[in-house]
């Protein structure tokens, strides 16, 4: 974002919020309820059920959010194995 560039605070709220369910969303399936409610994940993100649905309009696009929220920390904790170490040391990297 440019330094001219503003964020109205309701965008910013929105952007919060929609991580926040994400993130309460990922939280609960890491720690084994792969089929969390609604209710559950809203409840972890502290919004209420109304503002999940708001910003979500099913499952299907909170799953879907998620997904590319996994495939972004993927990707930003992506490293390169250099192919001149011995095996050994690839393997265990």
């Amino acid at each position: 974002m440019g330094a001219t560039e503003r964020v109205d605070g309701r965008t910013a709220r929105a952007a919060r919020t929609r991580a926040a369910i994400v993130e309460a969303h990922l939280g609960l399936v890491g720690e084994g309820d792969l089929r969390p409610t609604g209710d559950r994940i809203a409840e972890r993100a502290g919004a209420s059920l109304r503002t999940l649905w708001t910003n979500f309009r099913d499952m299907e696009t909170l799953f879907e959010a998620s997904g590319e929220e996994l495939l972004r920390r993927q990707d930003a904790a992506w490293r390169p194995i250099p192919a001149a170490l011995p095996l050994a040391e690839r393997v265990d990297a």
